[in-house]
């Protein structure tokens, strides 16, 4: 199972653009850049290295990135110039929870690939020992998951679960200061 070039292209996008709970550091820590295309791993490992040094993803030096990407390969320089335009396009409209998800699928396809790979290796040892070895690569296989996060309520949200806040309550008098 391979990243769809859409997918990757969306993942790079929200490395680039989305400093919000679950954008770009979040797809960083969840997709290494190896699983990428040549072109969207350039990028990704650009976007990265930028994290890596100001904390916050590209946003507006995305430009600067494609600049020095073009200039390190100019006989790519138009492929990287279309693929600077469709993540610009894209960036606004981007179904988070949606690419999110492919990726989460992506990477659990991975796991299990490699749980497999590694318990089939130890069943080729005759050994009592071997059984349960491969079915301890399974369970660890298995037990890896990156569940999205849901980072709940902010007390900037008061328009929506924190409406309580702003409501007027009755008073009732109790004689004691604190109170």
């Amino acid at each position: 199972m391979n990243l769809a070039a859409g997918i990757q292209e969306a993942l790079v996008a929200l490395l680039l653009y989305d400093d919000s709970v679950g954008g770009g550091k979040f797809v960083r820590a969840l997709i290494p850049n190896k699983s990428f295309d040549p072109f969207y791993r350039e990028i990704a490992e650009a976007a990265s290295n930028y994290i890596d040094r100001y904390g916050r993803v590209p946003g507006e030096h995305t430009l600067d990135i494609f600049d020095v990407l073009r200039e390190k390969h100019p006989n790519q320089a138009d492929i990287y110039t279309k693929i600077f335009s469709s993540i610009r396009e894209a960036k606004d409209g981007l179904n988070k929870e949606y690419i999110l998800g492919r990726a989460k699928l992506f990477i659990r396809h991975q796991q299990l690939r490699r749980g497999m790979t590694k318990a089939i290796d130890m069943l080729q040892t005759d050994d009592e020992g071997s059984v349960l070895q491969a079915e301890q690569a399974l369970n660890d296989s298995l037990k890896g998951s990156y569940d999205l996060f849901d980072a709940g309520t902010f007390l900037t949200d008061s328009d929506k679960s924190l409406g309580f806040l702003g409501r007027e309550h009755e008073v009732i008098p109790t004689g004691i200061p604190q109170l």
